[in-house]
Order: C-alpha cells, then sequence, then structure tokens
C-alpha cells in the first residue's frame, strides 16, 4: 500500500513540474514577442525622427 501511494505522489510532482515548465517556457515567449514588438516600434519610431530631420534640413 505505501509502494502504491509513493508511486502516485512521484507522478503527481512530475505532471506539476511539466506544467509549471511548459507555463515558464509560455511567458518567456510571451516576453521575448514583447521585446521584439517594442525593439521594432522604437526602430519605426527612430526612421520617422531621422526621416523628419533630413526634410527639415533640405527646407533649409
Amino acid at each position: 500500500m505505501k509502494k502504491f501511494k509513493l508511486e502516485v505522489w512521484i507522478q503527481l510532482i512530475g505532471m506539476l513540474s511539466v506544467v509549471l515548465g511548459l507555463l515558464f517556457v509560455g511567458l518567456e515567449m510571451r516576453q521575448s514577442k514583447t521585446i521584439a514588438i517594442a525593439e521594432i516600434r522604437i526602430e519605426i519610431s527612430g526612421d520617422d525622427n531621422n526621416e523628419t530631420a533630413l526634410v527639415t534640413q533640405s527646407i533649409e
């Protein structure tokens, strides 16, 4: 009887570890996506500033 309970606990801990690992990977992927989107927005807004400066310099 004790051996059965020990096996159940080991399996439960193993399944819980897998689920927590998958959640952690999902959070890392979401963070990576957020960082990539932020970098793209910074790059796009930086390009707009450069174009505005070029237009301003060519008008003067």
